[in-house]
Order: structure tokens, then sequence, then C-alpha cells
């Protein structure tokens, strides 16, 4: 027996011993597989936050896209002048897309500016890339006379003369295509020739008999009144039929023509058969010639042959029912005031190149 029991304790310790291995096994496992579970987690995480990722990326791609400054293309601006010895050209070189440049043509002397290559008329201009290489020709001619008057150069498709003074004088007067023509008369104010020249047509109405015109009109006792003195671009017949370049003369502006030339009447400008006047600059020596065209009052042109009357830009500074006129004749040349409905030439004016 006591062997028995002695054994017993040995048999007992070894079943003890194996409980406690198997425990710690267990809580081993355990511990593996919590750790499992937490790595399967933080892995299901992390894919989920990749996802998540993934959906914000294609926006913020966009979104980076779409702040990309477009790219900046560069051309050519290649001018040259026909015939060579004609003038000058500046502004070749490089330009950026969309990104206009000045370009100038320039006359030598003996030579006028005719136009460019695209049709452009005005000497100087802007011109912008349209995605490709600018190539323009400046082409010039030889300075010439157009019936015995001088020609300097054009704008917008209409001829003038340097005087070497202020501003250009056309060769033309309004209406006409050579010196020699009359062309239009015109009502001071208004843009177009018409059948009848009266109050009863004209386009500020009839100051006689609602005591005022209805524009450019200075007495500041009456109960209209607006100060204005010299013709808006809306009411110059060269400005609205000839563009923006070309305006009527203010009365200053004549009277600085007529002051720098010597004026000579002639009954038959270069073999024309029309009387006018011709003008002589002393400042260069270039020649103008303004033809009797007359007047038209009513229906009627008179003086045509024996005198001209020029409309200036400007209001008779004494009467706004007047506007101020350059007139002249074989025996005189003056400065004039007309009724405004009266018909009178126009020579346009146009600014220094």
């Amino acid at each position: 027996m006591k062997k028995l029991f002695l054994l017993l304790p040995l048999i007992l310790g070894v079943t003890f011993a194996s409980c406690g291995e198997d425990d710690e096994i267990n809580d081993t496992k355990k511990e593996q597989t919590t750790d499992d579970n937490r790595k399967e987690e933080s892995e299901e995480n992390s894919q989920e936050i990749q996802e998540e990722n993934n959906q914000e990326q294609p926006g913020e791609k966009e979104e980076q896209e779409g702040n990309k400054e477009p790219s900046i293309q560069y051309f050519s601006i290649i001018l040259s002048c026909e015939p060579i010895q004609g003038g000058e050209v500046t502004g070749s070189g490089f330009t950026s897309n969309d990104h206009p440049v000045q370009i100038s043509a320039t006359p030598k002397e003996g030579y006028v500016f005719v136009k460019w290559s695209d049709g452009e008329t005005s000497s100087s201009r802007e011109i912008t890339s349209n995605g490709e290489d600018v190539k323009l020709i400046a082409y010039f001619e030889k300075q010439t006379s157009i019936s015995g008057a001088t020609v300097s150069g054009s704008k917008n498709g209409y001829t003038y003369v340097d005087m070497g003074l202020s501003v250009m004088w056309a060769t033309n007067n309004f209406g006409a295509k050579k010196p020699t023509e009359y062309g239009h008369l015109i009502a001071w104010g208004e843009t177009a020739p018409k059948n009848i020249y009266s109050y009863d047509t004209y386009k500020f109405g009839d100051c006689f008999t609602v005591g005022y015109h209805s524009k450019y009109w200075t007495y500041t006792f009456d109960d209209f009144y607006d100060n204005l003195t010299i013709l808006e671009p809306s009411d110059d017949a060269a400005t609205t039929n000839w563009g923006s370049a070309w305006r009527t003369p203010t009365k200053e502006e004549f009277d600085e023509l007529f002051d720098a030339c010597t004026w000579t009447w002639t009954k038959d400008f270069a073999n024309s058969g029309v009387a006018g006047i011709i003008g002589t600059s002393a400042i260069n020596g270039n020649v103008i010639f303004l033809p009797a065209a007359g007047v038209s009052y009513y229906d009627t042109r008179v003086s045509d042959g024996k005198g001209g009357n020029y409309w200036t830009s400007t209001l008779w500074a004494f009467d706004p029912t007047y506007g101020t006129s350059r007139n002249f004749s074989q025996e005189e040349m003056r400065i004039y005031y007309r009724d405004r409905d009266a018909g009178c030439s126009i020579r346009p004016v146009t600014s220094i190149q």
C-alpha cells in the first residue's frame, strides 16, 4: 500500500504537469489567434484606406490637370518691302500665341505706302498670330501726283498729301474720286448728300421755328443748350464714311493750311477744265487743289466754277445757327460763316502717320 501511495503523487504530478502544458499551449494558440485576427483586421483596414485613396485620386488628378497652364507656342513674324528700296518695316521677330504685336511700314523719300499684302491700308497696326507664322509684305509706290496734285500716301484706301503741317490733307473732296471732281455737298453736321438743302430737311431741326437746334447750341440763356462747338464723330461725314482715321478739319487746321501755302486761282487745273485754287506748301513744296464746287441751297447748286465753300468742324463762335466755313473765289479767300442747312464741300484730314 505504501508503494501505491508513493506512486500516486507521482502520477498526479505528471497529470498536473501535463495539464499545465496544455494550458500554456492553449494560451499560446489564443494569442496567435488574436494576433492573426488583428493582422487580418489591419490588412482589411489598410485595404479599405487604399480603396478610399484610389477613389480620391482620379478627382485629384482631374483637378491637377485643370490647373495646368496652357502651353505657350511661339511663331515667326516675317515682314518685307516691295520694292525693297521703297521703305522700311518694323515688328519682325517672334511672338507667342494670342499676343498682339505692333508692326509699321515707313516709306522712304520719294515713295508712298500703299497697303499690306493682306489688304490692310493702315501703315501702323497690331497683328496676332492665328496659330501659324505671319508673313506680310508692305507695298510702296513712287510718290506721284493725281492730275497735278501731290500724293504722299493713303489711309483706309483714301490718298492724302503731306503739306508739312499738323495733319495730312485728303487729295480729294468727300465724295470725289480725284482732285478735280467736286464730290458731295453736305449740310453742317449731316453725313450724306440729299436733294433738298433747307431747315425743313435739316438733321437738327429748324431753329427759326422752335427757337434752337436740337444739338450744337451755345446760347446758355435758352432753355436748351449743350455747349458743343466741334462736330462729334457720329455727325462727321468724313468719319462715318471714310472711317475713324478721317474727319472734317477744324477752323484752326484750315487756317494753318491757308497760312502755310501760296495760293493761285486757276480756271483750268492740269488741263481738266475745272476751276479752283492751287496751294503750294512753303514748307515742302507739295501741291493741293481745291475745286470751286459752289454751294447748295434748297435744290440748287450755285457758284460752282466760281467759288468754293468748305465746311470746318467748328461751330461759329458768335451764333450757333451758323457753321464756320472756308470760302474762296478768284477775288478772295476768307473764313466765313454760313447757315448750317446749306450744302458745302468737305476736304477730310487725317492724323500724322
